[in-house]
């Protein structure tokens, strides 16, 4: 087939955009520059936030055929929409089975608006698997699929079986040939057995205290924390303990160690919030710093929380939290802190559980600015949305992972 590839950056080149072409041409595609000359036009979407993309190109492009592949596949309903075929899950079948557009409809791992039932697929040709220049100074190479946590709201664990190239002498030997620059490991449970030079670890808490030695050559440690209720955390199955969160700040402290923790919002009141300055020592150093990323919590299709209520999401007063954690330590910073709103971490929940029939509609919800959480709950309301606001799935997709 003659495929092209969709790329949203053209000065930026990704790995996956980069993997999907190597293998493509692995398998005796044609890979074209245009999406006038293709058979099919490859899409990858990490979030259906992205959605936007699959929108404006399906416009500007009414006659062509669209594959999408990636994260956002969990939800293939809202996909179809402006797509002719979903790929759930790994491409490499794909690429593989599929010579031209009549063997991509029956294929097992592909829905469309007629067929809605599929089954993910999770076989990755490793022999394959590139070595990718992403810069002058860095290459990446995929090391690993899923997570062994399984954390209950996780697209990552739920979509993925966990697996781990079984190759180390391709990455031995992709460390060789980028010796003197950065390689990256694309991993979401990193292997410490392989011996490759980082800047940046993506690691569990548990896993850094056990031996945080191991990491002094780590620039940015990267850790998910997720709640700051203890209690919290256990029941979406991240089970970090409030004292070994104590030890974390104290060690890194100690080892003038960079972190980014990763929470989710909305899950706990500002007042729940604020107990997270009980934690931390009192430091007006500001050295070095501790990032907080946050991110509202959006329960998505496919994972063990997928049915959770909207309406019991809580609006937190970031301001007013950053003030509390300032006062008790100036190595705070938190991301995102006057940008951020529940809307379209909701919004991309709504967009995992409706029909193509609703996209739209949820795709102008988007638009409009919401200042409270009523209005937003009220417009959702009016425009038919209060079964999806509260669990209930209308896709009609019939999904195996």
């Amino acid at each position: 087939m003659k495929l092209y590839f969709y790329k949203n950056n053209k000065k930026v080149t990704t790995y996956t955009y980069e993997l999907l072409k190597h293998i493509a041409k692995k398998n005796n595609h044609e890979v074209v520059e245009t999406p006038k000359e293709a058979d099919l036009c490859c899409m990858t979407l990490t979030s259906l936030l992205e959605i936007d993309n699959l929108r404006i190109f399906r416009n500007r492009y009414k006659k062509s055929k669209i594959i999408i592949g990636g994260h956002a596949c969990n939800s293939p309903a809202a996909l179809l929409r402006y797509c002719d075929y979903v790929n759930l899950g790994q491409g490499f079948q794909f690429f593989s089975e599929c010579s031209d557009i009549e063997d991509i409809k029956e294929k097992g791992y592909i829905v469309t608006r007629e067929k809605r039932k599929g089954k993910f697929s999770q076989y990755i040709n490793w022999d394959a698997i590139p070595l990718v220049q992403i810069s002058k100074r860095s290459y990446s190479i995929l090391y690993s699929v899923g997570c062994r946590m399984n954390c209950k709201f996780c697209l990552t664990s739920a979509i993925n079986k966990y697996q781990v190239c079984p190759n180390k002498t391709k990455i031995y030997k992709a460390k060789r040939y980028a010796a003197g620059k950065q390689l990256y490991l694309i991993t979401n449970d990193f292997d410490g057995g392989v011996d490759v030079k980082r800047n940046v670890s993506d690691i569990r808490v548990q896993e850094y205290l056990k031996n945080p030695d191991n990491y002094d050559d780590i620039k940015l440690l990267r850790l998910g924390v997720e709640c700051v209720l203890e209690e919290n955390r256990k029941k979406l199955g991240k089970n970090i303990t409030n004292d070994e969160l104590k030890e974390l700040f104290k060690v890194t402290k100690s080892k003038n160690k960079r972190m980014n923790l990763f929470y989710m919002a909305g899950l706990e009141t500002t007042e729940e919030w604020e107990t997270m300055a009980e934690l931390l020592d009192q430091d007006y150093g500001g050295k070095p710093k501790m990032g907080l990323v946050l991110n509202y919590f959006d329960p998505q299709a496919l994972t063990k929380m997928e049915g959770y209520d909207l309406t019991t999401i809580k609006e937190i007063n970031i301001p007013h939290i950053k003030r509390i954690l300032k006062l008790k330590s100036a190595r705070i910073l938190i991301f995102r802190d006057l940008k951020i709103a529940p809307y379209n971490a909701m919004k991309s929940s709504l967009l995992s559980r409706c029909n193509e029939n609703q996209v739209d509609d949820i795709l102008e919800l988007k638009k409009r600015k919401h200042k409270r959480m009523g209005d937003f709950f009220s417009d959702a309301e009016l425009m038919g949305m209060g079964d999806m606001l509260k669990g209930k799935s209308e896709s009609g997709m019939e999904i195996e992972v």
